[in-house]
């Protein structure tokens, strides 16, 4: 008889337990010693700073254990506007530390660029990862710092005149200065110009964008200075106060990182020269190619003694100009300069204007009825004429010593041109629909065409283009469609017999230097008996709707019928279409 073996204690069920216990027990406490114990991991840095300081940033760790650990990196996460000097271009930092030995410690230093608005705050964050030699896994310690914003290291102000008239020119300086002993990169200044704000000149002369104006500075060295003197004018209503505002900052890629600012007010006061110029009776006129325009320049004096010799100077501006049709009478023109002049020497209006008199002179000039779209430089265009008129007295109780001056300033958009050609045809393999029947045309014999609309717009963006035509008895829409519709699919009311065609937009361009929308679609014909010796009416009157997404202006277009005996397709002869017995 075999004697059965006796299990020890860790082969029974509960030796087993007791096994998986004491495993997850010593991971647990290998872990918490690796995480708690064995490594320290520090942030070190200051608790505020000023835009456009460099710190130090402190990362210190210290292996506390007698166990060698291996793969440490450090990963540092920074938020927009702290910047690496070492490397600028990076947002996340990486150092490989490699092997740890036991009881070492080190204190790695970063040095950052810190920007931004004073009193935001930047986070940094960072994690240190490793792993010791007898495992597998990597373990992280995640730290963080908040460093808060106040004040700058570049001072900028601005010095401005506190009242100005409205329409007149008027002086403010710029100055800047590095307050550090540090050299800075890419460094610019942009201006934010109020509403209604027209910029004259500077010295130095800024790069203009639209409506921005801004001052590169390059590289900026330690406790270097410098000024910016500007001339502008400022357009609104009397009483009004507007703000002007300077940043200066970092230029990295395409984001600006600012560092100061500056702002001043001025407070816009009733101009006793008042001048006001109207576009054809229009303040804000809206102008298409081929118009003419009448400009009435009007002005009166509201001091209390006469001006004397007035000098009426009217700039033009915009391609669409035709010089040629230029009519100005009494005024020196020069083409060069697009410059129309009238001084008091010649023009009995301007010899002398007396107090509370008005008077006014005025000139026509067409715009191009041809302007091929050639470039996207094309896209909305504007036509500014700028009139300045100045006294070459100053009268007697004037608040200012300089003499009377006002300016009117008046953009004018050019509409777009936008249309639907429309054509036709019998034999149209390009278009990918294959067109069935026989012509001539033939009583109770169906016969397919395919009609192409296309929209072409040039010079800005359209939106809401909604096209419409119907269908006559005798003519059905097959279904079949192609071209450059992208999604935006046709409708058919069966009932109504209606076909709409829709495109939310329309880029400028299409059709010039892009390619346009274009929808195909499909109609098949069957002629009746009291058609014969007559053409069919493919679609009837087509209209299209929209509206200039730059001037504002609705569009609206109205094309004929089109008939078989019209085609665009020149394959088929126009006896063709003539419907037989």
């Amino acid at each position: 008889m075999e004697i059965p073996k006796t299990k020890n204690f860790f082969q029974t069920f509960w030796g087993g337990v007791v096994i998986v216990l004491l495993i997850i027990g010593l991971i647990y406490f290998l872990y918490n010693f690796l995480t708690n114990k064995g490594i320290n991991f520090l942030i070190q840095g200051p608790d505020t700073a000023k835009s456009g300081e460099i710190i130090d940033l402190h990362l210190v760790y210290a292996n506390n254990s007698r166990i060698v650990f291996e793969s440490g990196e450090i990963e540092i996460r920074l938020p927009q506007g702290v910047i690496s000097i070492e490397e600028p271009e990076k947002e996340i930092l990486n150092f490989y530390l490699g092997e740890i030995p036991a009881r070492d410690s080190q204190d790695k230093i970063v040095k950052l660029l810190v920007t931004g608005e004073p009193k935001s705050t930047k986070s940094i964050q960072a994690v240190f990862r490793y792993k010791p030699k007898s495992l597998t896994s990597t373990f992280e310690i995640s730290k963080g710092i908040n460093i808060l914003i106040f004040g700058s290291n570049f001072n900028l102000e601005v010095n401005l005149p506190k009242e100005i008239f409205v329409d007149q020119s008027f002086p403010l300086e710029l100055s800047w200065e590095n307050l550090t002993d540090n050299n800075f990169d890419n460094v610019e200044i942009q201006a934010v110009w109020p509403e209604g704000f027209n910029f004259i000149e500077a010295n130095p002369s800024p790069s203009i964008s639209g409506e921005k104006s801004n001052w590169s500075l390059g590289t900026v060295t330690g406790h270097a200075s410098g000024k910016i003197k500007i001339s502008g004018l400022q357009q609104g209503e009397s009483g009004q106060t507007k703000k002007i505002a300077f940043i200066i900052g970092f230029k990295k890629g395409d984001e600006f990182l600012p560092i100061g600012k500056a702002e001043g007010f001025l407070t816009l006061t009733s101009n006793p020269l008042e001048i006001s110029t109207l576009i054809n009776g229009e303040k804000d006129y809206i102008a298409s190619l081929g118009d003419t325009l009448k400009v009435t320049i009007r002005f009166k004096n509201n001091y209390s003694t006469p001006l004397r010799n007035l000098v009426l100077k009217t700039i033009l501006n915009g391609e669409l100009i035709d010089f040629s049709s230029l009519k100005a009478p009494k005024a020196l023109f020069s083409l060069r300069e697009r410059t129309l002049i009238w001084d008091g020497l010649k023009v009995q209006e301007l010899y002398s204007l007396s107090p509370d008199e008005t008077s006014e002179l005025s000139f026509t000039v067409k715009l191009l009825n041809s302007w091929p779209m050639v470039s996207f430089a094309q896209k909305n265009p504007i036509i500014e004429i700028k009139t300045t008129l100045e006294s070459s007295n100053v009268p007697e109780g004037a608040p200012v010593a300089e003499l009377p001056r006002a300016v009117s300033i008046n953009s004018i958009k050019v509409n777009t041109q936008c249309e639907l050609e429309i054509t036709s045809y019998f034999r149209d393999a390009s278009s990918g629909i294959a067109n069935q029947g026989k012509l001539p045309l033939k009583v109770d014999e169906p016969t397919d065409f395919t009609i192409h609309f296309k929209i072409l717009n040039n010079y800005n963006n359209v939106n809401n283009v909604k096209i419409r035509t119907s269908l006559p008895l005798g003519v059905e829409f097959t279904s079949q469609i192609a071209g450059n519709y992208g999604e935006n699919l046709p409708q058919y009311d069966k009932n109504t017999r209606q076909f709409v065609w829709e495109v939310p937009n329309v880029s400028s361009g299409s059709g010039y230097l892009i390619k346009a929308p274009e929808l195909i679609f499909q109609v098949r014909v069957t002629p009746q008996f009291s058609q014969t010796n007559q053409p069919v009416t493919l679609i009837d009157e087509t209209t299209m709707t929209a509206v200039d997404a730059f001037t504002l202006e609705e569009i609206q277009k109205t094309y004929p019928p089109v008939y078989t005996n019209k085609l665009t397709d020149k394959t088929v002869f126009p006896q063709q279409g003539i419907v037989q017995p």
